[in-house]
């Protein structure tokens, strides 16, 4: 991805109520859109925010490596 697109990438960390649990979504500001969500994509959710912080991160960065 170019430059520009990755600069309109936003990581989130968020709180699941149930399970009490930490997901992440990665999101494209410009269009309001939610790319991935590890919850909903992989079923994936993590013990604290910054474990899922650093998964979102590696996964940001394997989406514009392309």
């Amino acid at each position: 991805m170019h430059s520009d697109r990755t600069e309109q990438l936003t990581v989130e960390v968020q709180l699941l109520a149930d399970p009490s649990l930490w997901c992440w979504e990665i999101k494209d500001q410009a269009r309001g859109q939610v790319l991935e969500n590890s919850w909903t994509r992989e079923w994936t959710a993590y013990e604290s925010p910054e474990a899922a912080y650093r998964a979102a991160q590696e996964r940001l960065n394997s989406l514009t490596d392309r």
